[in-house]
């Protein structure tokens, strides 16, 4: 039990620390020469474009998943879309090593 516990605090943790890392790529790296977006797809094509090849040298194919957690790159992916404007829940998959499928799902307010 006390396992556990332990475990989601540290996959919280994770996801934390990504999120506040996707948030300062946004507000200092990368939207400073972008215009403004007009659309929840133009971001979402920016993100899978721009700001994960800037990070991990190439783009995101697809995102659709379950819910198995890649917390630190859900936490990124959901900072950098918050500070997009956009408020979401990202989660990720591993069904074949090394690749992963991450899903994003934008909480319409």
């Amino acid at each position: 039990m006390c396992f556990l516990k332990e475990r989601v605090t540290c996959v919280s943790t994770l996801e934390l620390m990504g999120f506040r890392v996707g948030q300062g790529l946004i507000e200092r790296r990368f939207t400073k020469d972008c215009p403004t977006f007009k659309e929840d797809l133009d971001i979402m094509k920016f993100l899978c474009k721009d700001l994960w090849s800037t990070i991990f040298k190439k783009q995101i194919d697809n995102l659709r998943t379950n819910h198995q957690y890649l917390a630190f790159s859900c936490g990124l992916i959901r900072g950098a879309l918050s500070n997009l404007g956009l408020e979401s829940v990202v989660t990720a998959e591993v069904s074949l090593m090394p690749s992963c499928k991450f899903q994003v799902v934008i909480q319409k307010l």
